[in-house]
Parts: C-alpha cells; structure tokens; sequence
C-alpha cells in the first residue's frame, strides 16, 4: 500500500510540472481541461 500510495503521488506531482511547462511555455491553462462539472442536485 505504501509503494503504490507513493507512486500515485509521484504520478501527480509529474503531472502538476507538465502542466506547467505547458502553461509557461504556450500561455494555455491546461488545467481541470478534460474534466465536467458534477451534475448539480436540486
């Protein structure tokens, strides 16, 4: 469990530096791109 908790976390943080390579590189928020709002419950 530990090992994979740490490999998920590196996973996340190389994945946080892409981002913003992308963003000081090309000036584009790539962030939360692929993601919907969750449906709102009324």
């Amino acid at each position: 469990m530990v090992i994979s908790k740490s490999l998920e976390r590196v996973a996340d943080h190389a994945a946080n530096v892409a981002e913003e390579v992308v963003y000081l590189y090309e000036a584009r928020d790539i962030r939360h791109s692929g993601q919907s709002a969750p449906n709102a419950v009324a």
